[in-house]
Order: structure tokens, then sequence, then C-alpha cells
């Protein structure tokens, strides 16, 4: 079942990943010696971009292959990979250039034609799930935060968050499924006027209700020097 394009992506960048881990594996290198032949301090960054866990560059993917002595074809294939997988993300700042209501309709057929979306937030509530008040303050940052260019700052806020708000009607789709994870600090992180936030509580309460949706909130704790997360279902919906 197809997933959301992020989710695409994301696992594309995790397939590349793997075969980088398969190059240094197949020639006996260990994490922590590929590191020091990188000239890196630690293997942490090895075991990263081998995971998919941060973006991997031309520049790693012909390290890779210098240290663990392919060959050009192989190199050349795998940039080829990589050219593919570095397309697959655009950054944020890149898509609001062309004006925010732009922006979110470009987005719009992604949506439409999704079966499956999961969306993982550690900060802030998902943009298909924020009130009408939440998204203009958000959007409103983003104007003045991105330099967004403009010459009616209050109407491209206004018609962004129309279409965004237009967009929701989505989560009603019989032939798809969305999946939303939050941090707990989500629930209490309070980046707008306390009205908007407080409203944007209570619509999150009711966002499972008659939605193709479920909703779970993460709990994360340190205890005796560990990390320790607990996972807490909050709101689930009917019947897929």
């Amino acid at each position: 079942m197809p997933s959301s394009p992020s989710s695409s992506a994301q696992a594309a960048r995790e397939l590349l990943g793997g075969k980088l881990r398969g190059l240094r594996k197949a020639r006996n290198i260990s994490g922590r010696a590929f590191a020091s032949l990188a000239g890196w301090k630690s293997a942490s960054q090895v075991s990263m971009i081998e995971n998919g866990r941060r973006t991997i560059s031309a520049r790693h993917v012909r390290l890779w292959c210098s240290i663990c002595g392919v060959s050009e074809r192989q190199m050349e294939e795998l940039l080829q990979e990589q050219a593919a997988v570095a397309g697959m993300w655009i950054p944020y700042e890149q898509l609001n250039r062309g004006g925010l209501e732009a922006a979110q309709k470009s987005v719009r057929q992604q949506y439409e034609e999704l079966k499956l979306a999961r969306s993982y937030q550690p900060k802030v509530f998902p943009g298909m799930v924020q009130t009408e008040a939440y998204t203009r303050a958000a959007l409103t940052g983003v104007i003045v935060e991105q330099a967004v260019e403009t010459e009616d700052p209050g109407g491209e806020v206004a018609r962004a968050v129309a279409e965004r708000m237009d967009r929701q009607r989505l989560l009603s789709r019989p032939d798809a499924r969305w999946f939303f994870l939050l941090e707990e600090l989500v629930l209490w992180y309070r980046p707008y006027a306390l009205d908007v936030h407080r409203e944007q509580l209570r619509h999150y309460s009711r966002s499972g209700d008659g939605r193709m949706c479920s909703w779970g909130s993460s709990r994360s704790m340190l205890t005796g020097g560990r990390c320790i997360r607990k996972r807490r279902s909050t709101s689930s919906t009917a019947t897929w």
C-alpha cells in the first residue's frame, strides 16, 4: 500500500544507507575503524548515515566507495541513486519561496492520492489537524522567519490558511488511513497565544471522532540516565 511522499523519501534514504553499510561490512571494516579512516571522531556519524538518520550527500557516497575500494561503475550507480534520493526531499524554505498559498497547493495532489500517511511530531501539532487560528499563527511566523516575499502578507496568510483548512477535508477519505504520533511535549508547548493553544487542545481531543485516523502520544522520561519512552493511545477511530 503506498505511503506518504515523506515516508517514501525516508525509505529510499534508508535503502541507500543500507547499501553503504553493505559495502563497509563486505570489507570487514568496523564502524569505529571506518570513522577513523574518514577522519571522524566517533562512529556515530557512520551509524546515522547508514541508517538513514541524516542526509546522504554525494560526498558521503564517494567516501564510502573510496574507503571500501569499489569499482567506478558501482560508484556511479550509487551516485545516481543518491541524486534520485536527494531529489525526493524539498526544503520547507524552498517550498515557500513561491508564496505560502502556492506552497500549500503544491502538495494537494499528494494528499489526495495517498493511501497511508504517517506523521510524527516532537513539538507542534501537525498541519492536517491544526485549527484555523493555530495555522494562521504558524504561517504568520513563517512569513517573518523565512522572509517570504509578498506584497500582501495578510492576504497571503489568509489564502494559505484557507487552502490548508480545505485540505483537512481529505481526512474523511474512506480509502485512506492517517496515523499521527505526537510527543507529550506537543500538548504542553505553547508557541502561540493561550486562547489559540486552548482551542487547539480542544480540537485535538475531538479529532479522532468519525475520521479515518488514529492518534498516539509518547512520553519521554529520564530514569537513571536512560531515556524510557512510554506510548499512550489517546484516541482512535472507527473501522478502517
